[in-house]
């Protein structure tokens, strides 16, 4: 969060741009932003998630890190650290950014959605963490939409495609939740839909 609304607002702009897929839009958002101010830790952070989407993960870890000097109290910046580190597969520094994210702010879902990400990549049961993200975020559509992949992946079908609807009437363009949908359906035999 930064004091300056219009800065505000070009951060909201590209939270949004990145839920609906449209990650150059977010780059180009936060650029402005930091050529307006260059210590904005949210727009560092941000860019690193942008910087790991677009494969750059030198600069995202940059970023990252650039985030983390300006604030090492941002549970945001640890999670853009803990995001850049699972990506390079150093999996200890991910969690441990992770943890210091959740000790930092307990009641935000998307500390807890990243620690079902990281036992993913672990090949551990992760279920319980999307049940406390859901809990605290319960219209979320990417924890929504994380869910409806688990249950996919545990052969709930019938859950998985509820979850998956529920994530689409949140967010009917959430990339996500049209993932998780189609995926259901392409499983079903429907594929026109899942097109």
């Amino acid at each position: 969060m930064t004091d300056d609304p219009h800065l505000q607002r070009l951060l909201d702009r590209a939270h949004a741009r990145i839920d609906h897929n449209d990650i150059l839009g977010a780059f180009d958002l936060l650029h402005e932003v930091l050529t307006l101010d260059p210590d904005v830790v949210e727009a560092h952070a941000l860019l690193a998630l942008c910087l790991i989407d677009l494969h750059s993960l030198g600069s995202a870890r940059a970023e990252a890190e650039t985030a983390l000097d300006l604030d090492s109290e941002s549970a945001f910046a640890h999670q853009a650290m803990g995001n850049v580190s699972l990506v390079e597969g150093k999996l200890e520094a991910a969690e441990a950014h992770y943890e210091q994210a959740r000790a930092l702010e307990p009641d935000n879902a998307t500390h807890y959605e990243s620690m079902a990400n990281l036992d993913a990549h672990r090949d551990r049961p992760y279920r319980h963490w999307l049940d406390q993200a859901i809990a605290l975020a319960p219209e979320d559509p990417s924890i929504l939409a994380a869910i409806s992949n688990e249950r996919f992946l545990n052969g709930d079908l019938a859950e998985a495609r509820r979850h998956a609807d529920h994530a689409l009437a949140s967010d009917p363009e959430h990339a996500e939740a049209l993932l998780a949908k189609a995926r259901v359906l392409l499983h079903a035999g429907e594929v026109d839909d899942a097109r």
